[in-house]
């Protein structure tokens, strides 16, 4: 279907320079390209291939609707990963760090500030939302049934891989010093002798 704007075309693409919440400069390009069903206008940071600020929106019957949807998100929006794949659970943030697990089976740390990667971990096995961060321990189940203990900081270290009888699809519940962790099978009650 063609739609009758006229001179659409002459307002792209648009060059805007707009200031991050760190007071860095950031140039993007905003174009829109029409399609059978309607128009799509895309954003993309200049200059970043991996990481940066990507953003596309769909209008049926303007491409001035759909900009403004991009120009919505483009102000709420700080950084985007694609080094980070499809993404089921909740991240959790701790002292600047943010971490991620994907369904590829990759647990990711990120700078919460500036997205860029400080470490990943393979799980090899997806990761549905199984995270726990109880303090400077970042719980990690997969559909494997594997939990992986890793300290939580810059520098990656794993503290323990163990093995569960099922998948693990939720996160474990922190409990005072105890943890309950389920598993497709079982509700485990973990704490320490006293």
């Amino acid at each position: 279907m063609k739609h009758e704007i006229p001179n659409w075309k002459q307002d792209f693409p648009i060059h805007p320079v707009v200031e991050d919440f760190a007071g860095r400069k950031r140039s993007f390009v905003i174009d829109c390209h029409e399609g059978p069903l309607g128009f799509t206008v895309t954003a993309s940071e200049e200059g970043k291939k991996r990481l940066g600020y990507q953003f596309a929106c769909y209008s049926e019957t303007s491409p001035y609707a759909a900009l403004g949807r991009v120009r919505d998100t483009e102000s709420r929006l700080l950084w985007t990963s694609h080094e980070v794949g499809r993404v089921a659970g909740t991240p959790v943030e701790k002292d600047g760090l943010l971490y991620v697990g994907d369904v590829g089976g990759t647990v990711h740390c990120l700078d919460a500030a500036t997205g860029a990667h400080v470490w990943k971990h393979e799980t090899n096995g997806a990761i549905w939302g199984c995270l726990l961060l109880a303090g400077d321990r970042l719980y990690v189940g997969n559909e494997d049934g594997t939990m992986t203990v890793l300290r939580a900081g810059r520098r990656k270290q794993v503290l323990a891989q163990i093995e569960m009888d099922a998948p693990l699809y939720s996160p474990p519940a922190l409990v005072g010093d105890a943890l309950y962790l389920a598993t497709a099978n079982r509700l485990y009650f973990i704490a320490a002798k006293h």
